[in-house]
């Protein structure tokens, strides 16, 4: 199977504020999985939109900083991947 590829179209797009590295952060750290971009809150991998909810990240003074970490299922993916090698 070959594939091929090329670009119909490039949009720019603002960068997200809570991607944005110029914006003042908290002293606090936000997981996020390098992998599939989960955000770790409490014990819980969640995707963006509900970590932003759940700790209400718009409404405070400053954002936390983000670190990266790899969340549980795509370690668990990793290492059958790594298994099967």
């Amino acid at each position: 199977m070959e594939f091929h590829t090329r670009t119909l179209l490039e949009e720019e797009r603002p960068t997200p504020i809570l991607l944005d590295a110029d914006v003042g952060r908290s002293d606090e750290l936000l997981r996020s999985c390098g992998w599939c971009k989960k955000f770790l809150v409490g014990d819980e991998w969640v995707e963006v939109e509900e970590a932003v909810q759940r700790l209400r990240l718009f409404q405070r003074r400053r954002l936390p900083s983000i670190t990266h970490g790899i969340c549980d299922g795509c370690y668990e993916k990793m290492n059958e991947v790594a298994a099967r090698a």
